[in-house]
């Protein structure tokens, strides 16, 4: 299933074992990954160290749109790891209503 918003598409969903007994489901977007192709990410994306760093890149480079797509605890477990200009994790912690 992949989900259609403006120029940006979902493709598909992985899901990832994060912690013993927490499995989330991240949305496979084309770009966030640059280097990898999207049928290549449900396998790696099941890692948590690779699922961590997709989501780290899509908090620096993806718009609410897609963000929105992810697990928010999920999102917010990750910021500050993301580097982020003091505007953008305004208002992403603003969206996620940190």
């Amino acid at each position: 299933m992949s989900t259609r918003i403006g120029y940006v598409c979902s493709v598909g969903i992985a899901r990832c074992e994060v912690a013993p007994n927490r499995r989330i489901a991240i949305p496979i977007v084309p770009g966030i990954f640059k280097h990898l192709a999207c049928e290549d990410l449900p396998g790696i994306l099941q890692n948590p160290v690779a699922a961590r760093k997709y989501t780290v890149e899509a908090l620096r480079v993806a718009p609410w749109q897609v963000l929105r797509e992810f697990d928010r605890r999920w999102l917010t477990e990750c910021l500050d790891r993301a580097d982020l200009t003091a505007g953008r994790r305004a208002a992403l912690e603003f969206m996620l209503r940190l």
